[in-house]
């Protein structure tokens, strides 16, 4: 049941996408994919390290980054009523998202290094954040799908 919403999800998303937002996610999907093939587990049978672990999990969060990032200008694209008006939703986004990435970018560094001195080993702190970055995303669309529906929903009672 689950494979099956995500592959609508996925089929949805790739119609929103536009050619060339398609084909750079298909490459990029296509080279993770080779590189998850590729570990080393496959080729001496030891299991992978943990530099290809973390090497696999940044390709992967890339994908899903790639993959809403598609979707979102594609949908803004047929959303729009002008080039023009996509070209300044296009900018706002990439300002936003430049913004936001650089502002999560150090404190994702500055924390993982904190985790990492503390803990005495050098690979906690990227799976802490790893995963705090995974909860923090599912907040984040917790809020941007709740509270709109929240608002309609006190509006409507006054």
């Amino acid at each position: 049941m689950l494979f099956a919403l995500g592959f609508l999800v996925v089929v949805g998303g790739f119609c929103f996408m536009s050619k060339p937002f398609r084909l750079l996610f298909l490459t990029v999907f296509c080279l993770s994919l080779v590189y998850g093939y590729s570990v080393s587990y496959h080729v001496n049978g030891s299991g992978p390290e943990v530099d290809e672990v973390k090497m696999l999990l940044n390709l992967y969060s890339l994908n899903i980054g790639l993959f809403l990032l598609a979707c979102y200008l594609g949908y803004q694209l047929n959303a729009s009523h002008s080039a023009e008006m996509y070209q300044r939703r296009r900018l706002a986004t990439f300002k936003f998202l430049v913004k936001w990435g650089v502002i999560y970018a150090i404190y994702s560094f500055v924390v993982q290094k904190i985790i990492n001195k503390f803990m005495d080993d050098g690979d906690i702190g990227f799976f802490v954040m790893k995963a705090f970055g995974l909860y923090f995303f599912a907040f984040f669309l917790f809020l941007v799908f709740a509270v709109p529906w929240l608002f309609r929903r006190l509006s409507a009672r006054s």
